[in-house]
């Protein structure tokens, strides 16, 4: 008899088995949360490229100009825009640009099996044979990701003509790229994390926050518990806010929490509620 052991379940759902009788269910992720997530990613690698461009495009200035003075004088330095130098560390320059872009993804999925945009979006690549990800799947994930973003329309038709929604280095690679809503869930959770949050709100059984009481509280909550600044509160309200959480949290007393973890379970409760989560 096998076991799931993930409850993110869809009808287009597909089964790795890891040993005799334990199977993993893989989720495959939407094209929607995959886009998203891809265009983040496409946003940080940008970033370190753009950085290294930065730094390169300096040094290889001032080696340039330095050259060109100590050549043919001050006042000839564009002669070395046809030196061989010059087109050297220019090839330098772009080659290690794409060493950095593609370095983020290879990286990333590597070693943690998700890049930044992956884990934000709830998204992971994992290897059908249910083994670790090996750093060969992983490179040629990344060299047919070229493929799929500049021919685009084979890399659309392997996502739209599979069930697993694989793109050509999935298929090539023998990976899949997998989505939890649960996963991506525990992003969405400010003052404690999810799994604390639901031991908690078993425990406590709280009552439904209306959004203006809400509100009145995380204007308290979000400066001293996420933000670390200073805030005057008058005895008077800071009563009002205690009050407030004994009403909507009736059970608090009797739990053994203490007044802080009280506070921080509520704030975080008033966060859920605004955002229509049980």
């Amino acid at each position: 008899m096998t076991q799931s052991l993930l409850k993110d379940e869809s009808p287009t759902a597909t089964h790795a088995e890891i040993y005799d009788g334990l199977t993993v269910t893989h989720t495959p992720a939407p094209h929607h949360v995959r886009l998203f997530a891809f265009l983040l990613d496409v946003g940080f690698a940008a970033i370190g490229t753009y950085l290294f461009y930065i730094i390169g495009v300096s040094v290889l200035t001032i080696v340039a100009a330095g050259g060109a003075m100590a050549d043919k004088g001050e006042g000839e330095v564009a002669g070395i825009f046809g030196s061989t130098a010059f087109v050297t560390m220019v090839i330098i320059l772009v080659l290690g640009g794409l060493v950095i872009n593609s370095g983020y993804f290879i990286y990333n999925e590597y070693k943690k099996g998700m890049t930044v945009g992956k884990r934000l979006f709830g998204l992971r690549v994992v290897s059908l044979d249910g083994r670790r990800l090996t750093f060969g799947q992983v490179v040629l994930r990344d060299l047919l990701r070229l493929v799929d973003c500049w021919m685009v329309i084979p890399g659309v038709i392997a996502l739209i003509m599979n069930k697993e929604h694989r793109r050509l280095g999935d298929l090539v690679a023998g990976t899949m790229v997998v989505y939890s809503p649960t996963q991506e869930a525990k992003w969405s959770f400010l003052y404690l994390a999810q799994d604390d949050y639901l031991v908690y709100f078993e425990k406590l059984a709280p009552k439904p926050v209306p959004p203006e009481d809400g509100k009145a509280f995380l204007r308290f909550a979000y400066p001293t518990m996420i933000s670390r600044q200073r805030v005057a509160v008058s005895d008077a309200d800071f009563e009002r806010l205690n009050a407030m959480v004994a009403h909507y949290v009736p059970n608090g007393a009797a739990s053994g929490l203490s007044p802080d973890d009280l506070r921080r379970f509520f704030a975080e409760h008033c966060h859920q509620c605004a955002n229509r989560r049980p």
